[in-house]
This record gives structure tokens, C-alpha cells and sequence, in this order.
């Protein structure tokens, strides 16, 4: 029992010599170069299958329930979506407005040159 109990420094240069001694490299699919290069992200962990699935499911066809923070991620979405929505129709309600604004200067324009120019003379008595 005695022997067992090492003191923290002790493990440090065990773990040491163990790095020193052995083959502590990762997979080829998680290094980071060959990740970048066939285009997957960093943490392979964070991919959208280990994400949203379910981290397991019933025999008898229950659903199950949320993983971590996916009802949290699912609510996000909403509010996101809500909020993408919500800025489209005020893109497209000041679209309408600044096109009605223009048609507004172009006919009072119209209407201006309209009433400056007007028939005098023989041609206002012939038509």
C-alpha cells in the first residue's frame, strides 16, 4: 500500500519517461494538417452527427430525450430564424418605401414641367 501512494511530482515524471518512450502519436485522421487538407473540421467531435443525434435510443421506440445544450442550440435556431425574418420584412418594407418615395419625386417633376409649358397663342386656339 505504501508503494502505491506516489506524490503528484512523482506521476509527472512517470507520464514524462512513458512520452519519452513511447509512440504517443495521434491518428492520421486527427492531425491537423490532414484534417485542413481533406476539408473536416478541427474537433472531430463537434461534427453535426455527434452533435444532434441522440446519444442513444430506446429498444420499444420511445423518443429520446435532448442531448446536452440541444434544446438550448434548437431554441437559438428559432430565435435566429425569428430574427433573420423579422429584419427581411423591414429590408423589404424600406425597399417599397424608398421606391414609392421615387416614383413620388419623378411625378412631381412631371407635374412641375407639366404646368411650366403650356400652349399659348394660335395653337391653344386650334386644339
Amino acid at each position: 500500500m505504501e508503494r502505491l501512494a506516489m506524490s503528484s511530482r512523482s506521476v509527472g515524471r512517470l507520464w514524462t519517461a512513458c512520452r519519452k518512450f513511447s509512440n504517443f502519436e495521434p491518428e492520421p485522421f486527427l492531425r491537423k494538417e490532414n484534417r485542413k487538407r481533406i476539408i473536416l473540421p478541427k474537433n472531430p467531435n463537434q461534427t453535426n452527427a455527434l452533435m444532434n443525434g441522440p446519444d442513444f435510443t430506446y429498444l420499444d421506440g420511445r423518443p429520446t430525450p435532448y442531448g446536452s445544450r440541444q434544446l438550448r442550440r434548437m431554441e437559438k435556431q428559432k430565435e435566429y430564424t425569428a430574427k433573420i425574418i423579422q429584419l427581411t420584412r423591414e429590408v423589404d418594407m424600406a425597399k417599397a418605401t424608398h421606391k414609392r418615395h421615387i416614383l413620388e419625386q419623378e411625378q412631381e417633376i412631371q407635374h412641375i414641367i407639366d404646368s411650366k409649358f403650356k400652349a399659348k397663342g394660335k395653337k391653344l386656339l386650334e386644339s
